[in-house]
């Protein structure tokens, strides 16, 4: 049974993102700082794409692409491979999002120098924050029951006057928390796959995608880090598995 996911990886860290098009000041190297509020903006609505060259063969089998106006603009988008750079095959379909919100595509592990993904917008030049091609992390289940899909709560700038009158309130943003753990795991899954993302891109405080049904609930995926304080310390007791493995996560709901 497929399980959880966690996709840090992003082949657009291997080289430089091309754009065939851009708009003045919306660089393609925004795509890939994993900030939400930077875009790059295509020049042009039709055939536009990011492509990146890894130099070498690197494996991908996810897309992820967060913050754009894909489903407003009734764009086409698909993921291609290459080795030369000249001929393409096709790993991710063409699909039109339904709405703005983030997408999540897999397939099947592929190794290719050269990847990219294709726009083909009908109302409007593509608008992209964050896009990744990578390897995800598939975990061998999803997380242990009882498990709270995420814990949301509105944030919220409050004023009263000097005699406690209410005056305004002014919501800001939902805060989203995430508790998950799993029990009984590999131990070549937690030291080949969870160590290495902890150590080099969780624990600095860099944000992943984190999707805890990425087939039954693709809605329910999150842009998240870990919490503040968060230590990594599965436990173990057999040479074979952990006995718990545990991960809090922090982010702010679309």
């Amino acid at each position: 049974m497929p399980g959880s996911i966690i996709l840090s990886d992003n082949r657009f860290l291997d080289g430089l993102p091309v754009a065939l098009s851009m708009a003045a000041g919306y660089d393609p190297l925004n795509i890939r700082d994993l900030r939400t509020y930077t875009h790059w903006i295509a020049g042009s609505n039709a055939g536009n794409s990011l492509t990146v060259d890894c130099q070498q063969a690197k494996g991908a089998d996810a897309l992820v692409i967060i913050k754009h106006n894909l489903g407003s603009i009734a764009s086409q988008v698909s993921v291609e491979s290459s080795d030369d750079g000249s001929v393409w095959t096709s790993r991710q379909s063409v699909f039109v999002p339904p709405n703005d919100k983030m997408i999540v595509k897999r397939w099947v592990t592929s190794q290719a120098r050269f990847w990219r993904i294709s726009f083909n917008a009908q109302n409007g030049p593509p608008q992209v924050a964050v896009a990744m091609i990578g390897m995800a992390i598939e975990f061998p289940r999803y997380p242990d029951a009882p498990f709270a899909i995420k814990e949301v709560k509105q944030e919220i700038d409050r004023v009263s006057s000097k005699t406690g009158q209410l005056i305004g309130s002014w919501p800001r943003y939902k805060s989203v928390e995430v508790s998950a753990s799993w029990s009984t795991v590999r131990a070549d899954f937690v030291d080949n796959e969870l160590w290495p993302f902890y150590r080099d891109h969780a624990s600095l405080g860099n944000p992943f995608l984190w999707s805890w049904n990425p087939q039954g609930r693709p809605d329910d995926a999150l842009f998240v880090r870990l919490k503040s304080g968060f230590s990594f310390s599965p436990t173990k007791s057999n040479l074979n598995y952990y006995d718990r493995v545990p991960l809090e996560m922090e982010g702010v709901l679309e």
